[in-house]
């Protein structure tokens, strides 16, 4: 055979053997946008189509771009099937979705992504993103990163303070995570607030006046700290503060901090009246934190009862009784304060208090202190005092071990009160002794045996007519209170004023009223700036003079809100006075 010939069979061959290898690409898709915001995101898919007797197929971990954070969703799975001269075909493909989220402004290269099926690997086309600044969002907001300390030891804690500073100016227009008068409007990129690489995560107090701030896929607390001037700006400031108990040893280095706003630049109104927002901006803000070091605690001085408490703190305590016989119980309450971890710390157990045996403890924590409850019996009737209790502690100022000490408490312990001398049993001879023989008293033999119990004339009387004024409490206070719970529409009616008086202050004129004629009316949210307003409020009952100037007020705020109204504190009053006159004129 010829070389010419050998060549036109091994070409086909190989074609056939490699094409499903060569048609096999990894597709990148993106980003899009290629030239985004600061504060924005793009999006990469990648799509991979799955050839028959392939499994185990997988993305490998995102390359990593620095000041670029990558979020990989997926893969998700698309089968279809389709009939070609009778043939049929099966076509599966996966995708992943790569969302990126940019830290900085500049131009990044994205190295290729990779996906793994059996030994083999394909690369994706490498790709770029642009980013770049939004002036109409520029100073829309800041964030700021306060560390407590950057020296700490093992076992201390340690605290990270997080300033949102968002414009007053676009308070009432952000569109991204505002609910509710108590959401924010802001979303959080710091991943070590609830996984921190450095220790565990102190849970803080929850408070009804907190506000929410979205971090990632969920809510988290922030406090309203007051409004704060910045340049020519005036801003509203929420604070984020967490603690954290460190658990290991070296130098730390989080990750950038950053916050993202966006607020409705213009509006317009939909096909049921309603305004919404027809262009956004989004406004941006990183924050760098300072490294900190964890250093181990020295073994030079450690007492051997030493719990791992770090910090400095004060041991204080009483007893609730301290005239007592044997085995009469008081209890032992004993207080740590100061500075330090109230999270985790123990108090000592006191199973082994010499002269008393301890029957339980009980821990209660709080933000500035410990209380444990101690029930407690003396079991020598010649104690004069409490033994002292200590507390052991590393003092991180001073860099040396401490102890808190409670004193000796004075006390009186007497013989129990129902005690008599008893004579041993003929064959052991002497007396018996307190405090070392197993019995202490006996009951005398020759009494009468005790009464049984007799229930009296007024307690069965109770009895029977106790299943009466079950009957009459369900019907005259239960139903209606059940009643009542039901009647959410009712409730929303009931708590109109309150509301609007509440978020008067907080969110404005416009929506404090809008918010009070959804509620008052029994209107779904929103339906109190559609155009039917007059004869909405007609067929509600309320009057047609108090209607009309409703109306009217409606149309005023609506014009304020894009620049063409009014003083707002001279529509807020007239708000005020309408919402009296509404509440006279309509019933609940």
């Amino acid at each position: 055979m010829t070389w010419m010939a050998c060549r036109s069979l091994i070409l086909p061959i190989l074609l056939l053997v490699a094409g499903p290898l060569m048609a096999q690409d990894l597709i990148l898709k993106g980003p899009s946008p290629a030239q985004g915001s600061l504060g924005g995101q793009s999006r990469i898919v990648l799509e991979w189509r799955v050839q028959r007797g392939q499994q185990d197929v997988r993305m490998l971990a995102p390359p990593k771009v620095r000041g670029l954070a990558m979020q990989v969703r997926g893969p998700s799975r698309n089968e279809m099937t389709s009939v070609i001269n009778g043939r049929v075909s099966k076509r599966t493909t996966l995708s992943w979705e790569v969302i990126l989220s940019p830290q900085g402004k500049g131009l990044y290269e994205i190295p290729p992504f990779k996906v793994r099926f059996g030994n083999q690997i394909k690369r994706s086309k490498p790709s770029q993103l642009r980013v770049v600044e939004n002036l109409a969002a520029k100073d829309a907001c800041f964030l700021e990163a306060k560390v407590g300390s950057t020296r700490l030891y093992k076992g201390q804690s340690l605290e990270i303070l997080l300033s949102i500073w968002i414009d007053e100016s676009i308070m009432n227009k952000l569109t991204v995570g505002r609910l509710d008068q108590h959401q924010v409007g802001a979303i959080l990129q710091a991943p070590w607030l609830e996984d921190f690489p450095a220790g565990v995560v102190i849970k803080p107090p929850e408070r009804s006046d907190d506000f929410l701030v979205g971090l990632v896929d969920h809510w988290i607390r922030a406090r309203f700290v007051g409004s704060k001037e910045k340049g020519e700006r005036s801003y509203r400031v929420f604070e984020v503060r967490r603690r954290f108990l460190l658990n290991r040893e070296g130098t730390f280095t989080l990750e950038p901090a950053t916050v993202q706003v966006r607020f409705a630049t213009r509006y317009r109104r939909n096909l049921f009246g309603e305004v919404e927002p027809s262009s956004t901006a989004d406004g941006f803000s990183k924050t760098m934190v300072q490294p900190f070091e964890v250093l181990p605690l020295p073994t030079k001085g450690r007492p051997t009862d030493f719990s791992g408490a770090v910090g400095q703190y004060r041991l204080s305590g009483f007893l609730s009784k301290t005239s007592l016989a044997v085995g009469e119980s008081t209890q032992l309450t004993l207080k740590l304060e100061g500075e330090g971890d109230f999270e985790f710390v123990e108090l000592p157990e006191l199973d082994d208090l010499p002269g008393f045996h301890r029957y339980s403890r009980k821990m209660e924590r709080f933000p500035d202190h410990v209380l444990a409850r101690y029930e407690i019996s003396p079991v020598d009737p010649g104690l004069d005092s409490l033994p002292a209790v200590e507390f052991p502690y590393f003092d991180p100022v001073e860099g040396s071990y401490k102890r808190s000490r409670l004193e000796k408490i004075p006390i009186h312990v007497r013989k129990p009160d129902n005690a008599v001398e008893l004579e041993r049993l003929p064959e052991e001879g002497g007396k018996l002794v307190e405090g070392v023989d197993d019995i202490f008293d006996r009951m005398p033999l020759d009494q009468a045996p005790p009464k049984g119990w007799q229930p009296s004339a007024m307690l069965v009387l109770a009895s029977l007519a106790a299943p009466f004024l079950y009957l009459l409490f369900w019907f005259l206070l239960w139903l209606p209170w059940q009643r009542s719970r039901r009647d959410t529409l009712g409730q929303r009616k009931r708590a109109a004023h309150a509301h609007f008086l509440q978020n008067l202050d907080s969110e404005g004129a416009l929506p404090a009223f809008s918010l009070y004629l959804a509620e008052r009316m029994g209107w779904q949210p929103g339906e109190a700036a559609s155009a039917d307003l007059s004869d909405r409020l007609n067929l509600s009952g309320v009057p047609a003079d108090l209607a009309a100037r409703t109306v009217a007020l409606m149309t005023n705020l609506e014009a304020l809100r894009y620049g063409s109204g009014g003083q707002d504190a001279t529509l807020a009053a007239q708000a005020r006075a309408l919402v009296e006159e509404l509440e006279r004129g309509t019933k609940a």
